[in-house]
């Protein structure tokens, strides 16, 4: 008997899904809309005119390395000199 118990979990629940006519309208609506927009994109990047925003915005990568470095190359706050005073005593 137990046999028969672990067959029934194995085969796992069977999910029932119904479409009305208007979730498929709507559904084939949405993915109309995104190939349509997709295929927008794909004409608007195939005829250059949106690797102009790409080229500006490279040209900002050497002010933000400047930036970086500046961060990182400053001196250490007074903070670290306080702890290690605090630690020592």
């Amino acid at each position: 008997m137990p046999a028969k118990n672990t067959e029934k979990r194995k085969k796992g629940r069977r999910y029932h899904v119904d479409f009305s006519l208007v979730s498929l309208f709507f559904w084939g609506m949405g993915i109309f809309f995104l190939l349509v927009w997709i295929f927008v994109l794909g004409i608007l990047v195939g005829r250059g005119f949106l690797p102009a925003g790409v080229k500006s915005l490279s040209e900002l990568k050497a002010p933000i390395a400047k930036l970086q470095e500046m961060v990182t190359h400053r001196e250490p706050s007074g903070l670290n000199h306080v702890k290690k005073h605090e630690q020592g005593a």
